[in-house]
């Protein structure tokens, strides 16, 4: 990408290829490691959000059982039959 844009700078400068050999690796470079960087960052942050909406999900799951165990379950009938014939079965 870098080498592209500096040639076609240099074409529309009409400055020949002699004048400045090296500056078509150093942009080439340059470009390329700023290229790399936001694609990293990019995915630096997203795998840190995938982690955080995993972890958000355990909590959530871990909230839900903690009511079941409080004594919610009670409420309800099936549940309270599962749980004799469970119970029974033991």
């Amino acid at each position: 990408m870098g080498f592209i844009l500096r040639a076609t700078t240099n074409r529309s400068m009409r400055k020949p290829f002699t004048n400045t050999p090296w500056k078509y690796v150093t942009s080439s470079l340059g470009l390329g490691s700023i290229f790399h960087f936001v694609d990293w960052t990019r995915r630096v942050n997203l795998e840190t959000n995938c982690i955080n909406e995993e972890i958000m999900d355990h909590q959530k799951q871990k909230i839900f059982l903690d009511t079941i165990a409080v004594g919610e379950e009670f409420n309800d009938e099936k549940l309270v039959e599962e749980l004799a014939v469970k119970a029974h079965r033991l």
